[in-house]
């Protein structure tokens, strides 16, 4: 191209930038950048770039038209319809940038108008503020910036004043940079204020980008530049000429490609010293030109966007060279990380057992292979047949959620052997932070408080009660491998030490294949506060704020938030210091969490790691504006991570609230079975509902119960913890008890509401949580009524359609009589206590209810709303628009004002098996597999005695309901027990009745556990 041919695209590009500045709207798109980002992709962008070598003093530093980076990696990117400010202050080295407080991410860091961001910028001060005034569009370009010292004679050029001879500075010639000799990047004088042109404009992140990825290495030279140059504008629009420079594909490092667009000739890199910019990432200068909002030539646009794709230039979501991954579980985690793999393009495999053959994970997945039965040590605990799938389906990752094989040592070692990538840490770190003795010692070593304790080989019942004797009562018995409150017990005395050593061995060696244990001395009313922390292949590590999990049943998590309350910046600082000098003692790769235990004085010892991404993670992900996911996947990937730790904001405050499949009011015992209604808060920005089921679907006795995690953000506490309770009155599930009321009242009690929590908080305000039960309001129990007696009246209505005289009064079920009111008894029974309602019929369709000696005078009507049923009621005139559910003799009443299950009782000859006791012996208490028998005929048993031990879901549960004394006991190990059919445990008296029909015990055992109704 001659240097007239130049000058005149240079002209004719500044001219479209004119046009197109002065033809912008005015209004400032209030979307998120990274909705603009993903979903404004324009033909043809503009973005200039200017990068700094940090380590340099300012007299020292080397020009380099790049990108706006300041301080490894902080990007300053324009969006469309809005305008930069920029105000340098040379006694300042703090960088603002505010964003229209609806935006909440932009290339890598967000702040809004209220609380700015601040990252260091050395040699100087820039201050970036989005403006707009009126309908005036800023037209001045960015040569200011670029304004070199005088003694630079070769980057004087007289066309273009106070602009570098852009070809000298970036052109090479057989594989020599020319370099500019200005000492000073930026001449920047004192409050000196630079516009820039409001552009339809598209940035983007480098750390997301293939093709802008940090370059490990540099080409010596580049290949010739290609410039397009696009020319047409018809019926007096000013000619548009786009110049686009396409570098070949340079591969270095591990794998990195990098694809160049460029404006002015400033893509070339002066690559000299692009290799020692110190973590500063570098940034593609995509193709640059104005585009008018009309009259702009479709075919040569439809050309354009093709180049581009068929280049892989905007490519922006896809992560490096991850085109497919296996999701190795099931359930919520498996749905949450196929969400984001579906946003970022990529293709999820799914593996199920029989028991998830039609689960919500299956149908979501692109892929779906089946692994084995229902239990998980034959389907998602086999880690051949999980390898196997995974080559089957070509997989480049495998991501194990968490549980299962997501902390497999054995299984992280297969996946690097068979060339796929494993989406966690490296199996090193596995092994260090795995073996609870062993990461002691290493966090000892890295200066991370830890807590007095036994870590040592000698595992003799003696030692270890030896140990906890020095150490001092309570102690802490904990299994070294595994968490989730697997295999941990307290001994509070010498007196129970056996006993509990011997029950968490038991329990680890089930969950972790693993009895080895460790004593510790235990910390009353501790808080249990966890910091997330993420690593990558490069040996970055940042924290992203602390999670507190205290409140706690059986030592698992039931409700977490994010920040901690109480804890002050200074403590959180030196907790996320501790935690990320965790991680790199053992070279973190990818999430984890870093879990301390917290005295009153905000004390805090190291308690464990766990070398994966946890359950609660989505609080830390709203506080922090993330998505943990993506960045395993950007990490696992090789890619740096996509935030320095100067750029994570806190910013308001997070509750996750764990719905469990359980009943709380019986010690929390896990339950299992269908969802035979279940409905939902409505999703928005700041609610979300993790879950792996939908209605209809079943809790499966072999894994855990948990059915949804509920995640609100608030602006502090307080909003979050009002948004949780709203919320959680609206989760709606009929067919299995769960904990939503128990989340309720926890979430409502005054010490919580205070932040004062702890690990014993159930433990310690157990009366306050658990009431005990009162009599029905007179207002449910009408209700409940009035929902049966609406119902029943449908249901007369259909039939008496359906029949041959619909008109005959004998099919009427409003209670008309002659000459006197319809009255009729209902008994309802609300827990333990059962009520009876006088009902009668008014002529005008209303009714008369006396219950407890009150009378209440009660209309109202069905009304059927989204599938819903709801109750438009009036009690004594006060409305009220209750959810309805009636299944067999259940009537379920859901309000803001709280559930309430109402149960018409089955008369005594249709009556089964009650539930506190069978008619041959003991009920079980849960659906479950009987694990051991501890007692034997002849044995005589009181309330309460352990009669055998039950695992279901990992938990181990005994007990006897009345005093006997057993004449024979026909119990098999590994028997599925499912509720409520009775276990085979008879008196003698009992016995003797039943002696002759009696077959052998095996038989008679086989059909009490699995057949009997």
């Amino acid at each position: 191209m001659t240097k007239s041919q130049r000058i005149v695209v240079h002209f004719s590009v500044l001219a479209a930038l004119l046009f197109v500045g002065s033809s912008v709207p005015s209004e400032i798109d209030n979307s998120s950048l990274s909705e603009v980002i993903v979903n404004q992709v324009k033909d043809v962008e503009v973005m200039w770039n200017i990068s700094k070598k940090p380590s340099l003093q300012p007299k020292e530093s080397k020009p380099l038209i790049e990108s706006y980076i300041l301080k490894k990696g902080a990007q300053v990117c324009v969006m469309a319809r809005l305008g930069v400010e920029f105000v340098v202050k040379e006694n300042k080295k703090t960088l603002y940038f505010n964003m229209d407080p609806k935006s909440t991410r932009a290339t890598g860091y967000c702040a809004d108008q209220k609380a700015v961001l601040s990252l260091e910028f050395d040699g100087g001060n820039l201050e970036f503020t989005f403006i707009k005034k009126g309908d005036q569009s800023y037209v001045t370009t960015l040569r200011a910036l670029l304004e070199p010292e005088p003694s630079c004679k070769d980057c004087k050029r007289q066309n273009y004043p106070g602009i570098m001879d852009h070809e000298k500075l970036f052109k090479t010639t057989k594989g020599k940079s020319f370099k500019c000799q200005s000492k000073t990047t930026l001449n920047m004088a004192d409050n000196l204020k630079i516009k820039l042109i409001p552009l339809q404009i598209q940035a983007f992140d480098l750390s997301t980008n293939t093709f802008g990825k940090e370059m490990e290495c540099w080409a010596d030279y580049t290949k010739r530049i290609l410039p397009i140059v696009v020319g047409a504008v018809v019926a007096g629009i000013i000619l548009i000429a786009i110049l686009v420079y396409v570098l070949k594909h340079e591969r270095c490092g591990q794998g990195y490609e990098q694809l160049r667009f460029g404006i002015f000739n400033t893509s070339v890199s002066n690559a000299k010293y692009l290799a020692e910019l110190a973590g500063v990432r570098s940034v593609v200068v995509k193709m640059a030109a104005a585009v008018l909002q009309v009259g702009v030539n479709r075919a040569l646009r439809a050309q354009l966007q093709k180049l581009i794709w068929t280049r892989g230039a905007i490519r922006h979501m896809s992560v490096g060279r991850i085109e497919k991954v296996l999701i190795a579980n099931r359930g919520e985690i498996a749905c949450r990380v196929m969400r984001t793999a579906k946003k970022m393009g990529v293709r999820s495999v799914a593996v199920y057992s029989d028991a998830d053959r039609h689960s919500m994970h299956v149908a979501m997945a692109d892929e779906a292979y089946r692994i084995g039965a229902a239990p998980a040590q034959q389907s998602y605990l086999c880690m051949d047949k999980v390898l196997e799938v995974a080559k089957k389906s070509s997989a480049q990752a495998v991501h194990p959620g968490y549980g299962f094989l997501s902390e497999n040592t054995e299984f992280a070692e297969l996946c690097k052997q068979e060339g796929i990538i494993f989406i966690g840490p490296p199996s090193s770190a596995i092994r260090d932070m795995g073996i609870k003795s062993t990461s002691k010692h290493i966090m000892s070593a890295a200066g991370v408080p830890i807590i007095e304790g036994y870590h040592g080989e000698d595992q003799s019942d003696e030692k270890l009660q030896t140990e906890a004797a020095r150490i001092g009562y309570p102690v802490m018995i904990k299994a070294v491998r595994g968490g989730g409150g697997k295999g941990m017990r307290i001994a509070r005395s010498e007196a129970e030490f056996h006993e509990q050593l011997e029950s968490a061995r038991r329990e680890a060696l089930k969950s972790f294949n693993d009895d080895v244990m460790l004593v510790e001395k235990f910390v009353d009313n501790p808080r249990h506060v966890e910091v997330q922390v993420f690593g990558d292949q490069h040996g970055n590590a940042v924290y992203l704020f602390e999670r507190d999990c205290s409140v706690q049943r059986r030592h698992q998590k039931i409700i977490e938030e994010a920040p901690g309350p109480g804890i002050s910046p200074e403590v959180r600082r030196k907790l996320g210091e501790a935690a990320v000098r965790a991680a790199k003692a053992v070279n973190y790769v990818g999430a984890g969490t870093v879990e301390f235990i917290m005295d009153p004085q905000h004390n805090f010892y190291f308690m464990e790691m766990n070398t994966r991404l946890q359950v609660e993670h989505p609080v830390s992900e709203m506080i922090t504006g993330t998505d943990l996911v993506e960045w395993q996947l950007r990490v696992a990937a090789g890619e740096k991570l996509p935030l320095s730790q100067d750029e994570i904001v806190l910013r308001g405050h997070s509750f996750e609230g764990r719905i469990y499949a359980e009943d709380p009011n019986n010690n929390f015992l896990p339950g299992a079975g269908p969802l035979l209604h279940l409905s939902t808060p409505q999703e928005e920005t700041h609610t979300r509902i993790e879950t792996g089921v939908r209605q209809g679907d079943e809790v499966s006795v072999h894994y855990d119960p948990m059915i949804a995690k509920l995640v609100v953000w608030g602006e502090d506490r307080s909003a979050a913890l009002k948004k949780l309770r709203y919320c959680l009155r609206q989760y709606n599930i009929v067919g299995l008890n769960t904990n939503i009321d128990f989340l309720l009242s926890l979430s409502g009690h005054a010490e919580f509401e205070a932040g004062n929590v702890h690990t014993n908080f159930i433990q310690q305000h157990y009366d306050e949580l658990f009431p005990k039960p009162t009599a029905p309001g007179g207002d449910v129990v009408c209700q409940a009524a009035l929902g049966l007696l609406l119902q029943e009246r449908e249901h007369t209505h259909e039939f008496q359609c359906k029949s041959q005289d619909e008109f005959s009064p004998f099919g009427l079920s409003n209670g008309s009589r002659l000459n006197v009111l319809c009255c009729r008894n209902l008994t309802l029974q609300l827990g333990e206590n059962k009520v009876t309602v006088a009902v009668t019929y008014n002529p005008d369709g209303t009714y008369s209810m006396e219950t407890g000696g009150q009378v209440f005078q009660v209309s109202g009507e069905l009304h059927n709303v989204g599938g819903a049923t709801y109750l438009h009621c009036c009690v004594n005139g006060v409305l009220s628009r209750p959810k309805l559910i009636i299944l067999d003799n259940m009537v379920h009443l859901f309000s803001m004002e709280g559930s309430a299950e109402v149960k018409v009782p089955v008369p005594k000859f249709l009556a089964g098996v009650s539930s506190s006791g069978a008619e041959d012996g003991a009920v079980a208490p849960m659906t479950g597999t009987i694990e051991k028998v501890l007692v034997k005929a002849g044995d005589a048993v009181q309330k309460g005695d352990p009669l055998m031990v039950m695992i279901a879901m990992k938990m181990e549960v005994s007990g006897s309901t009345r005093s006997e004394l057993l004449k024979q006991v026909s119990l098999r190990r590994s028997c599925l027990k499912k509720v409520p059919r009775p276990i085979v445990m008879q008196p003698w008296w009992k016995w003797r009745r039943n002696r002759k029909k009696r077959q052998n015990p095996e038989q008679r055992a086989s059909i009490s556990l699995i057949d009997f109704t």
